[in-house]
């Protein structure tokens, strides 16, 4: 991999190069200058929508600019940005600017990050990014997908990859104006299992999301926890944690829901009766444990 920044002690780096970089970009079928992310959220939740990283220097997502420089990531490799939630967050969109030379469907993952760099062990989920319009080179435009994927407090990584396509990731600048923020990437090779981290780099991405209301947590923990297990045990626990919540008594609705944690996984244990498979419990348990970081329990 080569990069180059916008400075006065990396000109003359970025002359040399300049001819090979051109000549690469010319032959692949996809170059994103930053990345790609998400269009769109709904307008039911337009109003709670926050920013969760923007490196794009206030550059509208309209803008078509002409990208001249960057960092060159191997076709087979996904590459993207890091973003730290404090809170349980909707991802409702991720993107970034792109140079469009095929119109055939990009890859995005989203994976937690372990030990600073991405894992790829626990994929979160897998998107489609098909690119619109298709582009000469080097015109770059903003092209997003929409997750819609819902997660807890952590670190995670928005990779995007070139899989199949014959065709590069291109982070970098352009010659009319755009100088992304200096924000930290990861990248993974999956014909290899290899990861790495760029920290930081010069990367024109942004992430948005919503935060999830607690009351709506507590109300899809119920609907997914009725009729599991023996009797309605499980189900009225929740039920007494929101009336807890709705009468502003934190404490206990903190304790009720750690009642219901160990509850689910001693039903998961039992030798007899319904018991709950592993896996369900494990989305419960994640779900009420969830719930109680963001209550702050």
């Amino acid at each position: 991999m080569v990069w180059a920044r916008r400075s006065s002690g990396v000109a003359g780096l970025r002359s040399r190069r300049s001819a090979t970089w051109l000549r690469s970009a010319l032959a692949v079928a996809v170059l994103a200058v930053g990345l790609s992310g998400a269009a769109g959220v709904s307008s039911a939740r337009a109003d709670s929508t926050i920013t969760i990283l923007d490196s794009l220097n206030g550059v509208p997502t309209t803008t078509v600019f002409s990208a001249v420089s960057g960092l060159a990531i191997l076709p087979f490799q996904f590459s993207g940005p890091e973003f730290t939630l404090t809170q349980t967050t909707t991802i409702t969109e991720v993107g970034g600017f792109m140079t469009i030379l095929t119109s055939q469907p990009l890859p995005v993952e989203i994976l937690p990050a372990a030990n600073g760099v991405p894992d790829p062990s626990h994929v979160l989920g897998t998107f489609t990014l098909t690119p619109s319009p298709r582009l000469p080179f080097p015109e770059a435009t903003y092209q997003s997908v929409a997750p819609n994927l819902t997660l807890p407090p952590g670190t995670y990584f928005a990779l995007f990859g070139a899989q199949d396509i014959g065709g590069a990731t291109w982070w970098g600048e352009s010659d009319t104006g755009l100088l992304p923020q200096l924000i930290t990437a990861g990248s993974w090779d999956p014909t290899t299992g290899a990861t790495s981290v760029v920290a930081p780099e010069f990367l024109g991405a942004r992430v948005l999301g919503v935060v999830s209301d607690t009351s709506d947590l507590l109300a899809e923990l119920l609907a997914n926890v009725t009729g599991v297990g023996p009797g309605t045990s499980l189900a009225d626990k929740v039920k007494q944690a929101q009336a807890y919540l709705a009468a502003n008594d934190l404490t206990d609705t903190c304790s009720t829901l750690a009642a219901f944690i160990n509850e689910v996984k001693a039903q998961s244990k039992a030798q007899s009766g319904k018991k709950i498979p592993p896996n369900q419990a494990s989305t419960l348990i994640a779900s009420a444990e969830q719930t109680r970081t963001q209550l702050g329990c």
